[in-house]
């Protein structure tokens, strides 16, 4: 099996010629993060957060994008490009070596040993305790992900 590494660690991953979809799409995620910033003063706080949270959700996967090698060819140009911290949660140094690391591993989403799976194999489900079970439950809930994860994580 072809190790994953390969495709995202190296700069041998690099498109071609510059991606100018992605490169129009970044100017409308910061365009729409700047102006709902600018005039959200004007606009009820809950339509400022909500339009925000979808932006910045756009911004992260923009930045997912950016750290395999897209849109430029230069890891210098789409670091500088992603590097913009809409989301004030995790650098985009952090993310990416957290990110490429779990592509290294042979198997990508294996509970085992993907740090970015949030699975687990049917052998740990079955050995857990009914309140264990209950609460990686709750750790898949967009409350859990959003509000207790980011604190508890390890960066």
């Amino acid at each position: 099996m072809e190790r994953a590494t390969s495709a995202v660690n190296a700069d041998d991953a690099k498109p071609s010629r510059t991606e100018w979809p992605t490169v129009v799409l970044a100017a409308v995620i910061y365009g729409s993060w700047s102006a709902v910033v600018l005039v959200g003063g004007r606009m009820p706080w809950w339509a400022s957060v909500a339009l925000l949270a979808v932006i910045v959700a756009w911004h992260g996967s923009l930045q997912h994008e950016c750290l395999h090698g897209h849109p430029f060819r230069s890891r210098r140009a789409n670091t500088v490009l992603a590097s913009v911290p809409l989301g004030l949660r995790l650098s985009f140094d952090v993310y990416r070596r957290d990110h490429l690391r779990h592509h290294s591993d042979e198997i990508l989403t294996d509970p085992r040993a993907d740090i970015e799976s949030y699975y687990v194999t049917a052998e740990a489900w079955n050995a857990m305790s009914r309140p264990t079970r209950a609460v990686a439950v709750f750790h898949q809930t967009l409350f859990c992900r959003v509000l207790i994860g980011p604190p508890t994580a390890n960066y």
